[in-house]
């Protein structure tokens, strides 16, 4: 019996919806690194999902982008 290894993902989830911090609290539970961004400058973002797994990092578009092995459009 084959068994699959977990690998941890880096998702970047652009936008700052309800959708957004859902797919944010799934993929941190599941063990994956989440960069969120829905503007030029990430200190106008408002950080209102709870990072308990600390996984969660709040970044420019173009810098989520780029350290992203997937993009999620949550806008």
């Amino acid at each position: 019996m084959d068994f699959k290894k977990l690998v941890s993902l880096n998702i970047a989830i652009i936008g700052n919806t309800d959708v957004a911090e859902t797919y944010a609290r799934a993929f941190t539970s599941a063990g994956h690194e989440v960069h969120i961004a829905c503007s030029p400058r990430p200190d106008t973002l408002q950080k209102a999902i709870p990072d308990v797994f600390g996984k969660i990092h709040y970044t420019t578009i173009p810098e989520a982008a780029a350290v992203a092995d997937f993009i999620i459009l949550a806008t």
